[in-house]
């Protein structure tokens, strides 16, 4: 391959991987109208607590696909939240195969049993 034709094959790459900044803005701004306000008030209710173990939000699963490609069929999402402190939080977002949850009794991480992405409610016992 030329160096002709390698640029115009990383101009075709870099275009199929731009995020255009409205789309991500309007997702940001979703993510924090919905989960950043229920994860405030879960360490509010909750203030002895440091993490929190909780499905995804669909703005949250969007954003991670824009980001990071499609997701394997039947995966599963989640999002770890941690308080650093008092106001301040960090997430990691964690997509899971659907068939190992199934055969999961109990995650190894110990999170509480009432995890589940009906209830929308988690937490992580220590």
């Amino acid at each position: 391959m030329n160096r002709h034709q390698r640029r115009k094959a990383k101009a075709s790459s870099d275009l199929q991987d731009y995020v255009h900044p409205e789309a991500l803005q309007k997702l940001t701004d979703e993510v924090d109208r919905t989960a950043c306000n229920s994860d405030r008030q879960y360490f509010v209710d909750h203030p002895q607590r440091q993490f929190r173990l909780r499905p995804a939000w669909p703005a949250e699963i969007s954003i991670e696909e824009l980001l990071s490609g499609p997701p394997r069929r039947g995966s599963r999402h989640y999002v770890l939240v941690k308080q650093l402190i008092r106001g301040i939080r960090q997430r990691a977002h964690i997509t899971t195969p659907n068939e190992s949850m199934h055969r999961m009794k109990r995650p190894a991480a110990r999170c509480g049993p009432d995890v589940t992405p009906e209830t929308g409610q988690g937490r992580w016992l220590k």
